[in-house]
């Protein structure tokens, strides 16, 4: 006879609460991922605003929704319906409680506009404020009105998740937003160049890859410096190394120098001086200048360069270079290159945020992947439980059948 497996019955329950737990949690993080992965940012601030508010509409429901936010010290605010304020000052008691102190406020609401099956546990509905915070400093803020309150307290747990990354979206079209408003007033005037580098400015408020654009920014300085050389590279933040990927265009073939690189580790001569000391550097006379370190071997030889660094404050972002124009260098290339090289800069940071937006996605995305195996490895488990229990009881159900059988014959 097969020996007997004993499965103890809290360890059966232990693992089918587990089980219920994982789903449970799966369901959320499925919910979590497939709000974020249909949210794309870089459209612009209106449409990415126009973007979350039907997406959480269609998800989460309710009557209304309206995001307000913060732009250039002002308040605005744009509902579900399209209808846009400016917000002189907050009546509505429970946002400026939200935006205040920086919390989730929630509030009972009249049902007389609620849609939805007309029963007893659905009669009332409540309002959330989310504020929306980077950095510890409010930029805006949801209110969700409508929303019934048998809606699992889970759920908006994992709306908050959501909220963060929305908040981190916000910020980078606010700030973009601003920041370019800035440029493109500074720099729209009647001459030539100024319409070319307004031009440029508009291009990147959804500028397209960092590649693009610094073939593009790197396009504009050659050309209104009549310079015939020059790169445009941007500073890697997680290695803090120069990345050149402007130098494999026009100069890569004429370059003879062994071993060429696009990435370099180690800022020095003429080009590193902008980065160590983050100013301007122009000379006319590069190879007498104090600042250079020579050529190496097989370089193109430069008789005049122009640099400027591109800061984000005070961080280093990247940096635009030109070099040997038709004529010398004078205030009026530095200034065209250090507008560029601050335009540059918003790109950079853009660039930034986005990446780590894609990061917050990928994170999200693993986790709910092994939420995934572990739920098919639980319930494995649980089959295995479930067959051996059962086994368990069909065998003690033919041994008492025949202890029945032999009390029958002795009888």
């Amino acid at each position: 006879m097969s020996e007997f497996i004993n499965i103890p019955a809290d360890e059966l329950e232990r693992l089918k609460t587990r089980i219920k737990s994982l789903s449970h949690e799966k369901a959320q993080l499925q919910l979590l991922y497939e709000l974020i992965s249909q949210l794309s940012p870089g459209a612009g601030l209106k449409k990415t605003i126009e973007s979350i508010l039907h997406l959480l509409m269609n998800t989460i429901g309710g009557t209304n929704i309206i995001i307000y936010y913060k732009l250039d010290n002002n308040w605005y605010s744009l509902d579900i319906n399209g209808e846009e304020n400016i917000i002189t000052a907050f009546d509505d008691p429970l946002v400026k409680k939200a935006i205040d102190n920086k919390i989730l406020v929630e509030g009972a609401e009249s049902d007389s506009l609620m849609i939805g099956p007309e029963s007893e546990s659905f009669s009332t509905a409540t309002a959330w404020i989310f504020p929306l915070i980077v950095n510890d400093n409010v930029i805006g803020a949801i209110k969700m009105q409508g929303i019934r309150l048998s809606f699992d307290i889970n759920i908006r747990n994992q709306i908050q998740v959501f909220i963060n990354y929305i908040s981190l979206i916000m910020n980078n079209e606010l700030m973009n937003f601003s920041k370019l408003e800035i440029a493109y007033d500074d720099v729209k005037e009647i001459s030539e160049v100024n319409a070319a580098m307004a031009e440029l400015a508009s291009m990147l408020i959804t500028p397209p890859s960092i590649n693009k654009i610094s073939f593009l920014v790197l396009e504009f300085a050659k050309r209104f410096t009549n310079s015939k050389y020059g790169f445009v590279a941007y500073i890697e933040q997680e290695t803090g190394h120069l990345i050149v990927p402007t130098l494999t265009r026009d100069i890569w073939d004429k370059c003879n120098v062994e071993d060429k690189k696009i990435v370099f580790e180690e800022f020095r001569g003429l080009f590193g001086w902008p980065l160590n000391e983050q100013k301007t550097l122009m000379t006319n006379n590069a190879s007498d200048d104090p600042r250079s370190t020579g050529t190496p071997e097989g370089h193109i030889p430069i008789e005049k360069f122009l640099s400027a660094p591109a800061l984000i404050d005070k961080d280093l972002a990247g940096q635009v270079a030109v070099a040997n124009a038709d004529n010398d260098y004078t205030e009026k290339e530095q200034t065209i290159i250090e507008r560029l090289a601050a335009l540059y800069a918003i790109a950079v940071q853009r660039y930034r945020s986005e990446d780590k937006i894609r990061e917050y996605s990928e994170t999200l995305e693993q986790k709910v992947k092994d939420r995934t195996i572990e739920l098919e490895e639980k319930n494995k488990e649980l089959e295995h439980f479930n067959k051996l229990f059962l086994d368990r009881e069909f065998r003690i159900k033919e041994l008492r059948d025949k202890v029945k059988k032999l009390e029958g014959n002795t009888g």
